[in-house]
């Protein structure tokens, strides 16, 4: 089953405000296989940004933080039929890593380097270009403290 945004509303009157929040904790009890996604939809691609932060709201309502995470990545291979190539990191699996600074379900937490089929994805944007350029401006006395970029970063 494929729980579509628990960062929705309800979609009817009588239904508990935390409905698709305490859904994929509910499936998991009754030992239902689930995966998390961000609701799709035809204009929603942009949004798929998001989608850790569907995962942590179930967390936040009852799913256990490792069973989250498998919602998006194994869970989510197995329910489309995909798992023998995605979703998980074993021999023989095409290898999409994330690195980052923290929890990878928290809001705060960075990408630090992605890894598209084993290969490392260049990490420099237009917008990381035009932030270094406008940050390294002249400074006045109540602008926030400039701070340097680890050498190679």
């Amino acid at each position: 089953m494929i729980c579509g945004g628990t960062l929705e509303l309800p979609t009817r009157r009588d239904e508990p405000y935390d409905e698709a929040m305490a859904l994929p904790a509910k499936l998991a009890a009754a030992g239902v296989r689930f995966c998390i996604s961000d609701g799709g939809g035809p204009f929603t691609a942009p949004n798929a940004r998001n989608l850790p932060y569907h995962a942590a709201m179930a967390a936040a309502y009852g799913l256990p933080k490792e069973e989250a995470l498998k919602g998006v990545t194994l869970y989510a291979a197995q329910v489309l039929g995909v798992a023998d190539r995605l979703g998980s990191l074993e021999p023989g699996k095409i290898a999409d890593v994330i690195v980052t600074n923290g929890d990878p379900l928290e809001i705060a937490t960075q990408v630090e380097q992605v890894y598209i089929a084993g290969k490392a994805v260049e990490m420099e944007t237009r917008q990381t270009r035009l932030f270094h350029k406008y940050d390294a401006r002249p400074r006045g006395a109540n602008a926030r403290k400039h701070t340097t970029k680890a050498a190679g970063g």
